[in-house]
């Protein structure tokens, strides 16, 4: 009514406003149009739209911890875990009872064919394989590894010193890299065969034979842009114009997996091919290489830019890890029931109980939205019920 009064006043005595322009300014307040009387902007505007954009948040937010509680508190009817521990643990118990005594009681001896290369003649390496009650992989169970039952590891393992298998040992690596120092391709390069003679129950004698095996060879890639020649230095490699990066990849670890057959031989276990096509024969220890035998890594002395780090840490010499271990070894079932995850995933108490949270924390966040439309439900009444009561002014002598 003050701003009312204002308004009025302002318009008699000024002169600048008649009385009918008066009149309608004050219908303009009353009536609930008061931004369009004194100029003024709505107050409460900016906070509306910090209303609209938290509502669509927490809806947001509140609409997916809903669904998540509820394909949690789902799959918590399955016995994913607990499916998969029992079979595990079923290959424990036979690895305590019938593998581990027969592997115990065995032994075996590596026989390495290496080519000639240069003036050198070909060799023959021999050298025994030590076993290891140790092992280089280890749970990252969801669970902490709760109910997974423990076992002693058992493996045969050599390290075998391979000499150079360089255009130009003798000389050592030069100062100024050219393409002609790349090794040879995968198909042309220098090749190996392995054997182990197995002894094992009933000093029964296998022998374990694996296919030629390249010893070192270049592998070419195409260097990615921006910055092709930057980016094939920071991986150690040389680079030929005008997008060539190339590598020296050497021979480095050997795994074969074995079983032993009905007359206490022990013999080399083929694995269901999973990454297609072996090249190095599918009895291999790693199921994320498709079970190949062979491992092979860059040299880390190689090249105009090497590893300093590795190679003052490993040495320029060309060292081979050879291991033999049963396919029966609990790491072979781990590996396939956790898809080399080594996770056995959560169990169905622990995945009923994160439902249950994010179903409780989903409807909390869902408070919010809920309010924001009580509380504009609530203001859209008030108004309506203001302009019911305020009906627009009349005024009485006024000439249009």
């Amino acid at each position: 009514m003050a701003a009312a009064a204002a308004v009025l006043s302002r318009g008699t005595a000024g002169g600048g406003l008649g009385r009918r322009d008066g009149v309608r300014s004050i219908a303009s307040l009353t009536s609930g149009g008061w931004e369009e009387g004194l100029g003024l902007t709505d107050p409460y505007g900016d906070q509306n739209k910090n209303w609209s954009l938290s509502f669509g948040l927490s809806t947001l937010c509140s609409f997916g911890l809903l669904i998540a509680g509820i394909i949690l508190l789902g799959t918590s009817f399955v016995e994913s875990r607990e499916t998969a521990l029992r079979s595990y643990d079923e290959g424990v118990h036979r690895w305590i009872e019938e593998v581990r005594p027969a592997l115990n009681i065995s032994r075996f001896y590596l026989s390495a064919k290496l080519p000639a290369v240069g003036d050198r003649e070909a060799l023959v390496m021999q050298t025994p394989l030590e076993p290891i009650d140790s092992d280089d992989w280890y749970f990252r169970d969801s669970e902490g590894g709760r109910g997974v039952d423990g076992y002693l590891p058992l493996k045969f393992q050599a390290r075998l010193a391979l000499p150079c298998f360089y255009a130009n040992c003798s000389a050592g690596f030069p100062e100024v890299w050219t393409k002609s120092q790349v090794p040879p391709v995968r198909s042309e390069a220098p090749q190996g065969s392995f054997e182990i003679r197995a002894t094992g129950r009933g000093s029964k004698i296998s022998t374990l034979a694996t296919p030629k095996i390249p010893i070192l060879w270049g592998s070419v890639a195409t260097a990615q842009s921006p910055q092709p020649r930057m980016k094939c230095q920071s991986s150690h490699g040389l680079m030929v114009p005008p997008r060539s990066c190339y590598h020296a990849q050497r021979l480095a670890k050997l795994c074969m997996a074995i079983e032993m057959d009905s007359t206490g031989a022990w013999q080399l276990h083929s694995h269901d091919n999973v990454n297609g096509t072996h090249h190095t024969g599918g009895f291999g220890c790693d199921r994320k290489t498709g079970f190949e035998s062979a491992g092979f890594r860059p040299d880390p002395c190689w090249g105009p830019f090497p590893n300093k780090y590795l190679c003052e840490k490993e040495g320029k010499a060309h060292t081979l890890e050879v291991t033999v271990r049963a396919s029966q070894d609990p790491y072979f079932s781990a590996a396939q029931l956790t898809r080399s995850s080594f996770d056995f995933g959560a169990s169905r108490g622990t995945r009923m109980g994160e439902g249950l949270a994010c179903l409780a924390l989903g409807g909390l966040v869902a408070l919010l939205p809920l309010a924001n439309c009580m509380y504009t439900n609530r203001q859209t009444s008030s108004k309506e019920e203001r302009e019911g009561l305020s009906p627009g002014p009349s005024c009485v002598g006024c000439k249009d």
